[in-house]
């Protein structure tokens, strides 16, 4: 093994290989050797009670630059040498490629939310336009604008919310599978590595509960949106011109 010593010398020596393993990353693999830690100190020239680097874990990957300031916060020092970094530091590649993704993301959200609201705008438009009679009599009858325009949107919330029903009724079951057993692509296009993080094809989902309450208060927002402008068109019908087949 040959490596760098701590103290910015040549340091190499003879090793059994006990093991051989490997990640899938073939890079990786070519080049990384796990030994006792004893054995390394001796062979880089370093003391027994000192290590060159500590590796954090946190649950949420957004979080690593926030934990990194508070760890260089308790640990430095003008007298202490130590570099804290989060992984976008380490490897720039892989945060562009999660910034790419999250755009992608945003822009799938944007797609749904705007087939939505043309869905109900033109459902709504449809109705109202087969009922110009109905709203023209409860027009003349005596019935408010603002009543005709808060009936419509009465059935476009009850339009939206059936749609949630169903749509969590069909989408339910599949969350669970991919959530409990995610199936496998690699198959199909084997494991795939970016940036020197592995990436295994698997459809796998999570529960995320704030993410879910924001895209149903999102999609009741978008459907009574949508359906304001059929409910002025509705609320706006002449009675008499209506009713009198003008």
């Amino acid at each position: 093994v040959v490596a760098s010593g701590a103290d910015v010398s040549m340091a190499y020596d003879l090793y059994s290989i006990a093991g051989i393993y490997s990640t899938g990353l073939v890079e990786f693999d070519a080049s990384t050797a796990v030994m006792p830690i004893a054995d390394l100190q001796t062979l880089v020239v370093l003391d027994p009670g000192r290590i060159h680097e500590v590796a954090v874990a946190t649950t949420d990957p957004a979080a690593a630059s926030q934990t990194a300031e508070r760890i260089a916060a308790a640990l430095g020092g003008a007298d202490r040498a130590l570099a804290v970094a989060p992984w976008p530091e380490l490897n720039p590649g892989l945060a562009e490629y999660v910034a790419l993704a999250d755009s992608l993301y945003w822009i799938f959200i944007i797609v749904i939310f705007a087939i939505a609201s043309f869905g109900i705008a033109n459902t709504m438009l449809m109705a109202t336009f087969e009922r110009r009679r109905e709203f023209a009599v409860m027009l003349a009858l005596g019935s408010s604008p603002w009543s005709i325009v808060g009936s419509v949107l009465y059935e476009a919330l009850a339009i939206g919310l059936v749609s949630l029903a169903l749509g969590a009724a069909v989408t339910a079951p599949l969350m669970t599978w991919f959530y409990v057993a995610p199936p496998s692509l690699a198959w199909l296009f084997g494991n795939v590595t970016l940036q020197g993080a592995l990436m295994t094809p698997t459809l796998r989902v999570g529960y995320n509960l704030p993410a879910w309450t924001a895209a149903t208060i999102g999609l009741i927002l978008t459907a009574l949106i949508a359906a304001f402008y059929p409910a002025i068109r509705a609320a706006r019908v002449p009675p008499a011109d209506t009713l009198s087949g003008l």
